[in-house]
């Protein structure tokens, strides 16, 4: 893609352009209307919705529109299955339309200000290989090493198949790899930890370096941030605990893979 194609100066402030945080006390994140957002058409809009698809449902549920009873009991029966079933689906298109009515009303985007210097940045993205090529996810760690950040940024690839060839290329690039497979914990049938989903993938991360990467765990300091070319990156304050993550992190990418030790997760020395 040429340097003209896409405009990432535009569709990189899309929250609008970047300010300074205040000076007294600490920064809580502020939030504002999305631009050009007009919220009288809008609220309009969503009464316009709710009462439709409200009054046509009352409408379809009144008494009169009910099928007869007759003398077939199993034609009975049917009736009042498909009567409930019609009542059901009708009572969850509802719900469907009432919560993207209100999540068009409360729709924010959060005030983009300057990151304190010297912040800790881990930027996670995943691979099933199973069913993902390295070629695809390559690409993806390469723009992640580019980022331009003041302060120590991490770029850790969670595999769940603990691939030998993904180790290989995470060495090859500089990147943390980390994998959770055969850790039962990290592999429940549901919860938090649970197998075969990516939210799982994130969370076994999360209880394995949370800390140990000088970042705390889940909480309102981690901010998202999805671009074109990564996945998922989390922000956060860093941690004054974990000095020997910091000393790990603050080698270059290409040292800090050739210390690196395998086991459930691959960790820097």
């Amino acid at each position: 893609m040429s340097q003209h194609a896409y405009d990432y100066e535009r569709h990189s402030q899309i929250a609008g352009p970047l300010g300074e945080p205040p000076a007294d006390g600490p920064y809580r994140v502020q939030f504002r209307r999305l631009e050009g957002s007009r919220p009288v058409l809008s609220t309009l809009l969503v009464l316009i919705a709710l009462l439709f698809v409200g009054g046509f449902l009352t409408w379809l549920m009144l008494p009169a529109h009910w099928p007869r009873s007759g003398d077939d009991l199993l034609v009975n029966v049917a009736s009042i299955v498909v009567t409930a079933t019609t009542g059901i689906i009708g009572w969850f298109a509802f719900l469907n339309v009432a919560t993207l009515c209100r999540a068009t009303l409360l729709a924010r985007d959060p005030v983009p200000v300057r990151p304190e210097p010297g912040q800790r940045v881990a930027f996670l993205t995943t691979i099933v290989p199973e069913a993902e090529s390295l070629e695809l996810v390559r690409p993806t760690l390469e723009a992640a090493l580019r980022i331009r950040h003041d302060g120590l940024l991490d770029v850790w690839l969670l595999d769940e198949g603990d691939d030998p060839d993904v180790r290989r290329m995470c060495a090859e690039l500089g990147v943390n790899h980390f994998s959770r497979r055969g850790v039962e914990r990290w592999n429940q049938a549901k919860g938090p930890h649970r197998a075969r989903t990516k939210h799982g993938n994130y969370n076994a991360w999360l209880d394995a370096h949370g800390e140990r990467s000088a970042i705390p765990t889940w909480g309102s300091s981690w901010v998202r941030r999805c671009t074109a070319t990564t996945r998922a990156s989390w922000c956060a304050r860093p941690s004054r605990s974990s000095s020997s993550s910091t000393r790990c992190s603050s080698e270059p990418a290409t040292a800090r893979a050739r210390r690196c030790w395998s086991g459930p997760t691959t960790r820097c020395a």
